[in-house]
């Protein structure tokens, strides 16, 4: 179907050939989360315009979001050559253990509802380096 495709309109002329005119695109760069919801009390989160809010990501929101810097794009997508060069952010390297912080969590939310309690932390560390492997706290930020 794709070579059919592009023959019937390979072979128009340049003025029936459909076009993305009329569409505007606005590039929205965001920090990902793989692990979703997981760590989320001690990682924060971001707005969409790119603000960094509690934990990690509003400690480390200038570091990690980089240079900020403006650039002139053509409106025509058709007309766009090369992305700029915008250095990236710095990286930042949690020593979290994804298996130790998601059982951490399971075990606070288990205890919660086992003893009623309405809130409780778990802070899990290296004894010998002091790194922090995980750490879950409740209730959650709420935002109202």
């Amino acid at each position: 179907m794709g070579r059919q495709y592009d023959t019937l309109y390979l072979n128009r002329k340049e003025k029936d050939r459909p076009t993305l005119k009329g569409l505007s695109f606005r590039a929205h760069f965001q920090r990902t989360y793989p692990e979703e919801e997981l760590g989320s009390n001690l990682i924060g989160f971001t707005s969409r315009e790119g603000v960094g809010y509690f934990g990690v990501e509003a400690a480390y929101n200038p570091v990690l979001s980089g240079e900020p810097k403006s650039v002139w794009m053509p409106v025509d997508p058709n007309d766009v050559e090369i992305l700029p060069d915008i250095p990236d952010g710095a990286s930042l390297i949690l020593t979290i253990d994804r298996e130790i912080q998601a059982m951490v969590e399971q075990v606070l939310d288990d205890a919660l509802t086992e003893t009623g309690a309405v809130g409780g932390s778990i802070l899990v560390t290296d004894p010998r380096t002091g790194e922090i492997l995980a750490m879950a706290a409740t209730p959650a930020h709420e935002f109202k």
